[in-house]
């Protein structure tokens, strides 16, 4: 099953094995009512999960004292993609990787080989092109045909390149 990652276990919480996770996800709503979670590539079954000072708690199942719990610390905290409960609109930004790119007359640019996030926003990469995800550069985000349709004439010009 494709995981996606969500935080990591920096170390463990009280005698009774909780997990302290620092979140790398902006989607919150993962950390609640958790199920399952995959900690690096296994599978575990979650007690009790909470978010409170910009941290996330994970009690997992079988884990009741802190030198288990110490045995996660470093692993990455994965859920599926269900999980991370995304709007009919939402999409993550990994799911673009090798996405097609073409302008409005159907011309194929390139494929995207990376997604950064700058400072002022998401730029698609692909060899040396560069487009800011923004409404101004992108005509449409096609996650069934996998491309992504950008104005020709805006990524012509020498500030985006």
């Amino acid at each position: 099953m494709r995981t996606y990652t969500i935080g990591k276990v920096i170390k463990s919480r009280g005698l009774k094995g909780e997990l302290k996770v620092q979140i790398t996800t902006n989607k919150l709503e993962a950390f609640r009512g958790l199920a399952k979670v995959w900690l690096d590539d296994e599978e575990y079954e979650v007690e009790k999960s909470s978010i409170q000072n910009k941290f996330a708690y994970i009690q997992i199942k079988g884990v009741c004292d802190i030198n288990r719990a110490e045995d996660f610390r470093g692993m990455k905290v994965g859920v599926s993609r269900d999980a991370l409960k995304l709007k009919n609109d939402e999409f993550l930004t990994e799911e673009l990787i090798g996405a097609t790119i073409v302008d409005e007359g159907g011309n194929e640019l390139g494929v995207i080989e990376r997604m950064e996030t700058y400072g002022a926003g998401e730029v698609i990469e692909s060899g040396d092109l560069m487009i800011p995800y923004e409404d101004n550069f992108i005509v449409e985000t096609n996650l069934v045909e996998r491309k992504v349709v950008v104005r020709a004439k805006m990524i012509e010009t020498e500030e985006v390149r």
